[in-house]
C-alpha cells in the first residue's frame, strides 16, 4: 500500500482544523490524493478502527464518499452502452487508478463495516451508506450482487434492532436508486422486490403489531419498511407478480397503521410540532402518502388509459387475469347503487348544517343580521364539534365523487352545491373547514368548464385571496394550493379581479414558501405567471428577488436536512427547490418581449447564481444553465464582468481549475512524498454537462465577441484558449 494510514490520519485531522492555513494545506492534499491507488484502502481501515478519533472516521469516510462519487466508474461495456452514472463518465480519466481488486475489496467490506459501526458513529454511518447506493447505481447487480444477499439475510432479525436498521436502510438506497426510472430501465428492481418483499412484508407487520405505537424504534423500523414499498412503486408498477399478490397484505397493513390508536399519554404536554415529530405519526404521514398516491396514480381511469395507449406491455394480460374480479366490482358498486347514496348523504349533512347555523345566528342574533352574517359564519361556534365533524366529511365525500358528479352524462347542480353548502365555509370560524372548503373549490374548478353565475365563483376567490392571511397556518398554506385553480377558469369578470391583486397575491405566496416547503405553493406561483404573461414584467424584479431568497433559504435547509440525517425535510426542500427553479426559469421566459427588464432582474439573480454553479448544487445544473441560456442572449452587450465571472464557473466545471492545482502541487511536493508516490489531478465536476452548456458558451462567444477576444478568465487562460481546453477534455473523455 503506497498510503500509509497512520500519516493520511494527520491530513485528515488538520482538515478541519481552527487555522484556516493548516487546514487549507490539508484540504490541497487531499486534493492532490484524488485519485490514488490504495487511496480506498487506508480510508477503509480508518473507518474500521474504533481507537480512531470520530472526528477522523467521519473525515475520512467524506473523503471515501467523495472519491467514490468522482471516480468509481466503468471503464468497459457498461461506459459503451451508456449505464454509467454522470459521476462515472465525469472520472473516466481515473480508470486506470483504481483496479477492480481494489473496488472488489470495498465492495466486501462495506455493507459489514456499517453494521460494525457504534450508535455514536451515525455520521460515519450516513456516508458510508451513500457510497453503497453510489457504487449501486453503477455495480449493481452484475458486479456485485452479494449486497442483496447480505441485506436479506438481516431482513428477518426483528429482534435485532441494529442489524435490522442497517439492512432497510441500505435497501432503501437499494430501490431508491430505481425510484425515478421508466418501466424499461427497473428490471434490477423487479429482482429486488421478488427478493427482499417476501421477507421485508412480515418484518413490517411483525414490527407494527408488537412494537406499537409507543416504541420508538419499531415505528422508525416500520417507516423505512413503508418507504421502501413507495421507493419501489411510486413512478410506475412493477413486473414483479409480488406487486399484485401483495397489494392487500401491504394495504392491511397501511390501513392498521393509519388506524393505530395514539395514547393520550404521548400528546399530553406537546405542541402540534412535536407530536408531528413522533415516529408514529411519521410512519401514519407515509402510509397515508402511499395511499394517496395509488388512488391519484394508479386509480386514475384517465391516466391509465394514456398508459395503455403508449403499448404497455401487460395490459392484455392484467385485463385477462382480473376481468373477473372488474366485473364483480363493477356490479356491486353500480352508480344508482354507490353514487346516488353518497350524493343524497352530502346533500343531508350539509343541509343540517347550514339549517344549525342558520339557527345559532337567529338564536345569537335575534334573527339580525340578514344573508351577510349568515354566509360569513359569524356564529359558527355555535355549532356543535360533532355537526362540524359531519360537515367536514360531507365535503371530503363531495369532492373525492367529484369526477363523477361532474361528467357529461350527469346534470348535477354543482353551482348551485358550491355557493350553498360550501362558499360560506370559506368565511367559517372552524379552521377545518375553512381549509376544507378551499379543497373542494379546487377540485371542482378543475372539472367544471362553463359557469352560468359568476358571482359566486369570484366571491369564492375573493374569500380564499383573503384566507392567505388567515391565522391558521394549515389554512394558509391549503389556500396558497387552492387559489391556483381559479387562474385557468374562463370567466371574464374573474380575470379582472385578479389581474390587480397579483401583486398582493404574489406577496403573500412569498411570505408562505418563508413559513413552509411545500411545492405545491411554488407551482401556484409558476401557474401564476404562466397564466398572467403580459402583467409579469412590472413584477419580474420583485418576483425573482423573491425566488432567489426562497431558492436559497430551502438550499440552506436541505444543507441542514442532509447534515441532520432527516430524510423528509431533505425531500421536502428538495423538491420545493427543484419547483422553485422551475418558476424562476418561466418568469425569465414571460419578459422576453421586453429584454430591458433582464438589466433590473440580473443583481438579484447573482447570489442564487454563486451558490448554484457549484459542486454541491450540480443537481440544478441544467436548470441553471436554462437561466444562464436567458441572460446571456437578452442582456445588453457588453456583458457586466460578474456575468462573465460564470463563464469561469463553467470553465472549472469541465476542467478544473488549472493554475490553482498546479500552485497546490507545487506547495504540497513534499507533504505529497510523504503519503504517495503518485498522485493525479482529476477534472472538473460536470464535464459531463457540457452538451447543456454549449448554448451558453456560444452567446457568450457571438454577443460578446470583443470580450471573447480580449479577456480572459480569472486564472490568466484567455476565452478561446479555455474554449479549445474545454473541447480537448471532452474528446478525450470520450477517446478513453
Amino acid at each position: 500500500m503506497s498510503i500509509q494510514p497512520d500519516q493520511l490520519c494527520k491530513v485528515l485531522e488538520a482538515s478541519y482544523s481552527p487555522d484556516a492555513e493548516v487546514r487549507g494545506q490539508a484540504e490541497a492534499v487531499l486534493k492532490s490524493l484524488s485519485p490514488t491507488k490504495g487511496l480506498l484502502s487506508a480510508l477503509v481501515h480508518i473507518i474500521r478502527h474504533d481507537e480512531v478519533d470520530l472526528a477522523i472516521r467521519t473525515a475520512a469516510s467524506v473523503t471515501l464518499k467523495n472519491e467514490v462519487r468522482q471516480h468509481w466508474e466503468n471503464s468497459d461495456s457498461d461506459a459503451a452502452d451508456g449505464s454509467q452514472s454522470g459521476a462515472g463518465a465525469a472520472a473516466a480519466p481515473a480508470a486506470a487508478v483504481y483496479g477492480e481488486e481494489e473496488k472488489q475489496e470495498l465492495r466486501q467490506c462495506l455493507y459489514p463495516m456499517i453494521k460494525a459501526l457504534s450508535p455514536q458513529a451515525a455520521p460515519v454511518r450516513l456516508q458510508l451508506i451513500e457510497c453503497i447506493r453510489i457504487i449501486a447505481v453503477i455495480d449493481y447487480p452484475e458486479r456485485w450482487p452479494s449486497i442483496l444477499e447480505e441485506v436479506c439475510a438481516d431482513l428477518p432479525a426483528i429482534n435485532e434492532a441494529s442489524r435490522l436498521f442497517c439492512a432497510l436502510n441500505v435497501l432503501r438506497k437499494l430501490v431508491g436508486a430505481y425510484e425515478f426510472r421508466g418501466r424499461d430501465s427497473r428490471q434490477a428492481l423487479d429482482g429486488i422486490i421478488d427478493r427482499t418483499w417476501p421477507l421485508l412484508l412480515p418484518t413490517a407487520a411483525e414490527l407494527l403489531q408488537q412494537g406499537g405505537p409507543t416504541n420508538e424504534m419499531a415505528m422508525n423500523l416500520f417507516k423505512f419498511a413503508l418507504k421502501i414499498y413507495w421507493s419501489s412503486t411510486q413512478l410506475c408498477l412493477s413486473n414483479s407478480p409480488l406487486l399484485l399478490s401483495t397489494m392487500d397484505n401491504w394495504f392491511e397493513l397501511l390501513s392498521a397503521c393509519i388506524r393505530l390508536p395514539v395514547p393520550t399519554a404521548m400528546l399530553t404536554g406537546r405542541s402540534t410540532e412535536e407530536r408531528g415529530q413522533l415516529p408514529v405519526y411519521k410512519a401514519k404521514k407515509w402510509a397515508l402518502q402511499i395511499v394517496q398516491r395509488v388512488f391519484t396514480r394508479f386509480g386514475d381511469q384517465k391516466m391509465l388509459r394514456r398508459e395503455r395507449g403508449k403499448g404497455e406491455k401487460d395490459s392484455d394480460a392484467m385485463s385477462k387475469a382480473f376481468a373477473i374480479e372488474f366485473v364483480k366490482n363493477l356490479v356491486r358498486y353500480r352508480a344508482k347503487d354507490f353514487l346516488e347514496p353518497m350524493l343524497v348523504a352530502v346533500h343531508r349533512v350539509c343541509t343540517e348544517y347550514k339549517q344549525a347555523t342558520e339557527a345559532a345566528a337567529a338564536a345569537a342574533g335575534g334573527g339580525g343580521g340578514g344573508e351577510q352574517q349568515q354566509q360569513e359564519g359569524s356564529s359558527g361556534a355555535c355549532v356543535s364539534v360533532e355537526m362540524c365533524r359531519a360537515k367536514d366529511g360531507a365535503l371530503m365525500l363531495a369532492g373525492a365523487i367529484c369526477d363523477r358528479l361532474t361528467s357529461k352524462k350527469r346534470q348535477t347542480p354543482i353551482e348551485g352545491m358550491l355557493s350553498s353548502f360550501v362558499l360560506p365555509d370559506l368565511c367559517s370560524p372552524n379552521k377545518f373547514l375553512r381549509m376544507r372548503a378551499c379543497w373542494v373549490y379546487e377540485v371542482y374548478l378543475d372539472s367544471v368548464r362553463q359557469w352560468t353565475d359568476p358571482g359566486p365563483v369570484i366571491q369564492a376567490y375573493k374569500y380564499m385571496l383573503t384566507l392567505l392571511g388567515d391565522h391558521e397556518l394549515p389554512v394558509r398554506v391549503q389556500a396558497g394550493v387552492s387559489i391556483k385553480a381559479f387562474f385557468d377558469v374562463d370567466i371574464p369578470e374573474l380575470q379582472q379581479t385578479i389581474v390587480p391583486n397579483l401583486k398582493y397575491l404574489a406577496e403573500k405566496l412569498f411570505t408562505l414558501m418563508q413559513d413552509i416547503d411545500h411545492d405545491q405553493l411554488v407551482t401556484t406561483l409558476e401557474q401564476l405567471v404562466i397564466t398572467n404573461e403580459e402583467h409579469i414584467a412590472p413584477l419580474a424584479r420583485d418576483l425573482t428577488a423573491a425566488l432567489t431568497a426562497a431558492l436559497l433559504n430551502m438550499m440552506d435547509r436541505e444543507g441542514a436536512a442532509q447534515r441532520n440525517s432527516d430524510a423528509d425535510a431533505e425531500d421536502d426542500a428538495s423538491f420545493a427547490s427543484i419547483a422553485v427553479m422551475s418558476t424562476l426559469k418561466t418568469v425569465l421566459g414571460t419578459i422576453t418581449e421586453t429584454p430591458h427588464v433582464y438589466s433590473e432582474i440580473l443583481p438579484h439573480l447573482f447570489p442564487a447564481l454563486d451558490v448554484l454553479l457549484t459542486p454541491d448544487a450540480i443537481d440544478h445544473l441544467e436548470d441553471t444553465l436554462s437561466i444562464l441560456g436567458y441572460l446571456t442572449y437578452y442582456l445588453p452587450t457588453p456583458f457586466p464582468p460578474k456575468l462573465w465571472s460564470y463563464f469561469d464557473k463553467l470553465y472549472e466545471a469541465v476542467c478544473g481549475p488549472a493554475s490553482q492545482q498546479q500552485q497546490q502541487q507545487q506547495q504540497q511536493q513534499q507533504q505529497q512524498q510523504m503519503l504517495t508516490n503518485e498522485a493525479r489531478i482529476h477534472n472538473g465536476w460536470a464535464p459531463d454537462h457540457l452538451e447543456q452548456m454549449l448554448p451558453v458558451l456560444n452567446n457568450f462567444l457571438a454577443r460578446d465577441q470583443q470580450t471573447f477576444a480580449a479577456g480572459k478568465i480569472q486564472e490568466g487562460i484567455p476565452y478561446p484558449e479555455c474554449f479549445y481546453r474545454m473541447a480537448k477534455t471532452c474528446i478525450d473523455d470520450a477517446d478513453e
